[in-house]
């Protein structure tokens, strides 16, 4: 006999939120002002870094295990690689013919532009900062100094 389990999931409020980044802000940034400062210190220096982070968990690892997963089905750079399951597949229900706009084509597509096996998760640019950048460098090195003190 299946037995039902209900889940309940709280909604925070506005009023929540603001207790909750007011109790953040009182109990760990004031009681430990100089990691604080360290924090703040490192994000002058780097001030893309939890921007990266995000983007990484929500672009950068999905894209690798996708791409990944195809690569070991048989989707590579090159094609649609010899002796594995995807060249069996074709070979079993398309012959020489695969119909466009179907999965094993957008496989084979995503496969051959994506670098079938090859995971670059960060590409390294060097480009000139923007203001933006250069103004959160300069706010966080500001609250770095200001926590020092505290």
């Amino acid at each position: 006999m299946a037995t039902s389990r209900q889940v309940c999931l709280t909604i925070p409020t506005a009023h929540g939120i603001q207790v909750a980044i007011e109790h953040f802000y009182r109990h760990t940034v004031l009681e430990h002002t100089k990691i604080t400062s360290l924090v703040f210190l490192f994000l002058a220096f780097q001030p893309r870094f939890p921007f990266d982070v995000i983007q990484f968990f929500l672009w950068g690892l999905p894209k690798a295990i996708i791409t990944g997963f195809l690569s070991c089905l048989g989707f590579d750079r090159e094609g649609v690689r010899e002796g594995s399951l995807a060249s069996y597949h074709q070979a079993r229900y398309h012959g020489g013919y695969v119909p466009a706009g179907g999965l094993f084509s957008s496989y084979q597509s995503y496969g051959a532009t994506q670098g079938g096996g090859v995971v670059r998760v960060f590409e390294l640019e060097v480009e000139h900062e923007s203001a933006f950048w250069g103004f959160m460098r300069w706010i966080c090195f500001g609250f770095a100094v200001y926590f020092a003190l505290l």
